[in-house]
């Protein structure tokens, strides 16, 4: 908000630009009353400095003048993992020793409601499980936030996973509701062979 220093009646007008450090956030015109608002998704998780510099269209009446802001940003409080990349083998059956690809996707909230995805996508590792025993680690990577991570190890009959994501620096862990993935015998095949008798 600018205000005249003297408690002046002068018209108010000109622009403020809100920096962080050396990122301008955006500049924005005052209304009649002397505001500027600035929404931003740039500021990082953490204390950040906003200065706000004050441009009058003319400076024969108001000169320019500069605000400081502290800033203290929370990591997003929501975000949710799903898994994927292993139904669309289930639906012609997974035989023991055959890969299975597993997918944890992450999607974060700036809001910390489960509406409106964040604009930078997660960073960090997601740790799966089969039922309470860790079978594997991936990192996520490309603006999907994608872990992928292939096994050959699971044993015959039905497996509960999950995937466990431990968060980063600006979004917090979350933990993906289970799947089940059944395992069948592998086909086994029996040959004959015939050798002269000694």
């Amino acid at each position: 908000t600018v205000a005249a220093a003297n408690g002046g009646a002068y018209p108010l007008d000109g622009s403020v630009t809100f920096v962080d450090g050396s990122t301008i956030l955006c500049t924005q015109n005052i209304s009649a009353s002397g505001v500027a608002t600035c929404s931003s998704s740039a500021l990082t998780q953490g204390m950040n400095q906003v200065t706000a510099t004050y441009t009058p269209a003319s400076t024969s009446e108001i000169q320019p003048s500069i605000g400081l802001l502290s800033l203290d940003v929370q990591a997003s409080s929501s975000t949710q993992i799903s898994i994927g990349g292993i139904q669309a083998q289930a639906n012609s059956g997974i035989f023991y020793g055959n890969p299975v690809t597993i997918i944890g996707t992450v999607i974060g909230y700036s809001t910390g409601a489960s509406t409106g995805s964040a604009t930078a996508p997660a960073t960090g590792t997601v740790v799966f499980f089969d039922g309470t025993q860790q079978i594997g680690t991936a990192t996520l990577a490309g603006a999907q936030a994608q872990a992928s991570f292939d096994i050959s190890s699971l044993a015959v009959g039905t497996h509960v996973i999950t995937a466990s994501y431990l968060g980063d620096a600006n979004y917090k862990p979350s933990v993906s509701a289970p799947i089940s993935v059944a395992i069948t015998p592998a086909q086994a095949a029996v040959v004959v062979s015939a050798v002269p008798a000694t």
